[in-house]
């Protein structure tokens, strides 16, 4: 097996340099790839708290309907209840599982590259210091 100590130094320069360029493009790989997945994952949140006012109108509005049936509301109020109650329900179903939706698997795997990435860029720069060491 060949090792570093059996280059020259060309050959040392030129895997050192390769190795920096490798780590320099490695790091931005993995600095695009957090900003991402921590994008994703903060526009869950915001998607989630939507949802949830959403819920809140839909409840509160079945709740006035409720009313309305128990006084026995012209039924012309009641249909216009049930309008708008179909509307917040719409509103909510558009919202489905959004683009930026990331499953816990998901994020555990993306995480999982991120640190390989992470050792890469370790392990190359371990080998350039072997190499400043000759």
């Amino acid at each position: 097996m060949i090792t570093l100590n059996d280059l020259t130094t060309e050959e040392l320069q030129y895997v050192r340099s390769k190795w920096a360029s490798e780590i320099t493009e490695i790091d931005k790989e993995k600095a695009r790839k957090q900003e991402r997945l921590e994008a994703r994952l903060e526009s869950q949140g915001d998607d989630a708290a939507a949802k949830a006012t959403l819920q809140a109108d839909i409840t509160h509005a079945e709740s006035v309907r409720g009313v309305l049936v128990a006084n026995n509301a012209d039924a012309a109020l009641i249909a216009a209840q049930d309008a708008v109650i179909a509307e917040l329900q719409s509103e909510l179903d558009a919202f489905g599982l959004s683009s930026s939706y990331v499953s816990p698997t998901d994020a555990i795997l993306q995480q999982m590259g991120l640190d390989e990435l992470a050792f890469a860029s370790q392990k190359r720069a371990d080998r350039i210091v072997e190499i400043d060491a000759i």
